[in-house]
């Protein structure tokens, strides 16, 4: 039995479109990622300056409330209950 020329050539045809297709999106979204990441990326001396202004703003910062404080390490402690028998599972104990 001869395989129909025809539809092999439509085949590849429609594979080579679909592949060009495929290819030409991940294209754009690397353009895309690749313009984000200059827009938005900072190094030397403007990166260094954001992280010291951050970090001032840090410290300067007042204080939680006890009650807050109390909130979140009682989360934490759950947290860390619920997940301590994986962490000592891994650890080996």
């Amino acid at each position: 039995m001869k395989p129909n020329e025809n539809t092999s050539t439509n085949n590849i045809k429609i594979f080579f479109l679909k592949t060009l297709i495929v290819s030409g999106a991940f294209f754009c979204v690397f353009l895309l990622m690749v313009f984000w990441i200059n827009a938005n990326f900072q190094a030397g001396p403007a990166f260094w300056g954001k992280i010291e202004e951050q970090l001032y703003r840090a410290a300067d910062e007042t204080e939680l409330p006890p009650e807050k404080k109390e909130k979140i390490i009682s989360a934490l402690r759950k947290i860390g209950e619920r997940y301590r028998p994986y962490i000592d599972a891994l650890k080996g104990e």
